[in-house]
């Protein structure tokens, strides 16, 4: 079987119209200038560049030829490794790149450098596991065992400052940092292993919530794994089925209490009004933010739903929402309004033993299309009237199949093209 690096396809008609499979491929490889087959991640800068990010090093494509970014021997490019796993652009246009040793770089386009954040000597061992680019700017790092960096660039001369916040540093007592949010009216939060952080926006100062306490304090000393918005309300899903809420006009917590012994791995809103939780290891509820009625979809009343732990969940822009679970080829989602819940698997073509199977991703692209890769395999587009995956060129019994359905990353351009 011929390995493919890196595809390009080219959609001329509408991505409704999947059946007639009107679509143009083009295959980009080293061949054709790019460094290395292996591509782990896509993006498209706000030039309309495309750069992908690959095992040896990273590569700008104009549209007609690549350009490679990458330490060599002799070469003054501080890249600590050339293998690149994740890759992101801030507003300033600079690209903040996560390479396999688990260490951070800043790549700035226009002069072509890189620099490692934080700078050698400055906690520069941390393991970096995650990279998250906030709307306003701001760069939190978070690391496996050291909290979380904070990273503010300067607007006019684009320096870089950074302030770590963990049980080391004394700005923070926690050891994991698992999330970095920004809400609607700026302020920053960071959901960690040991409670909420604030920072107001305009603010360079912390405040703590739920942070463990020698006084003794009720509701002490929380993990916090995710995140939801809605008008009025946020949502911080916890421990123990609590999903805490805060009033914006009010500054202040209350506490909804699912009725589970699970964590709440991961909320969301649809609809305005309504709240999915997923928990970790007991299905997932709905919950009526104006009835304030739960319901309950465990794996006893929905026996098909895996039971796996849930990682996250994603709510399209038709109010779908999907659920990540490690669990190879299959994935489930949920209708809110039709209450129709559905387990698809798809088939996953054999191959060899490897160390990971590629993780499950979802996007939607300009058209409308919401685009899914289930854990381990099984590349498919969502059909809404029939309320199923449809496996994209790649199934394994069909006269049409071109490639495999194990995607590292996929990627839709602003253009309307689908990179592979």
């Amino acid at each position: 079987m011929k390995k493919f690096g890196l595809f390009c396809l080219l959609v001329f008609t509408s991505l409704f119209s999947f059946a007639q499979h009107k679509c143009f491929f083009t295959h980009y490889s080293s061949e054709d200038g790019l460094s290395q087959n292996t591509v782990m991640n896509i993006l498209q800068d706000h030039k309309g560049n495309m750069w992908f990010a690959t095992w040896d090093g990273i590569n700008k494509f104009n549209g007609y030829s690549f350009k490679t970014y990458k330490a060599r021997q002799g070469n003054l490019i501080s890249l600590t490794n050339n293998r690149v796993d994740r890759m992101y652009e801030d507003r300033y246009g600079y690209l903040w790149v996560l390479t396999y040793d688990n260490r951070a770089h800043r790549f700035d386009p226009r002069t072509e450098t890189f620099e490692q954040v934080p700078a050698t000597g400055e906690a520069s061992t941390y393991n970096v596991l995650t990279i998250e680019v906030l709307p306003n700017g701001v760069v939190w790092l978070l690391t496996e065992a050291d909290g979380a960096i904070r990273v503010r660039t300067d607007a006019d001369t684009y320096r870089l400052s950074t302030d770590t916040y963990s049980v080391k540093s004394g700005l923070f007592p926690a050891t994991r940092v698992y999330k970095a949010e920004l809400d609607q009216s700026g302020n920053e939060w960071i959901l960690t292993d040991n409670g909420l952080g604030l920072i107001k926006k305009g603010e360079k100062k912390m405040t703590p919530y739920f942070v463990d306490a020698k006084d003794g304090r009720e509701h002490a000393d929380q993990a916090f794994y995710g995140f939801a918005e809605s008008q009025n309300e946020l949502f911080f899903a916890s421990d123990r089925g609590r999903v805490w809420r805060y009033n914006k006009k009010a500054q202040r917590f209350t506490l909804l209490e699912l009725p589970t012994k699970s964590a709440v791995a991961d909320i969301a809103v649809v609809h305005s009004s309504e709240l999915v939780a997923a928990t970790e290891t007991d299905g997932f509820f709905t919950y009526n933010l104006k009835t304030e009625k739960a319901t309950h979809y465990s794996h006893i009343v929905c026996s098909d739903f895996p039971h796996v732990p849930v990682r996250s969940i994603y709510v399209d822009k038709k109010s779908e929402v999907w659920f990540e679970q490690e669990l190879v080829g299959t994935v489930a989602h949920f209708n809110p309004s039709s209450k129709i819940l559905k387990v698809e698997k798809m088939r996953v073509e054999p191959g060899s033993a490897y160390r990971g199977h590629p993780a499950f991703h979802i996007h939607e692209d300009s058209h409308g299309t919401t685009w899914v890769h289930p854990y381990g395999g099984g590349f498919s587009y969502f059909d809404r009237k029939s309320n199923s995956l449809i496996p994209f060129y790649d199934d394994l019994d069909s006269p049409d199949w071109r490639f495999s359905n194990k995607m590292h990353a996929a990627f839709s351009d602003r253009q309307g093209n689908l990179w592979l």
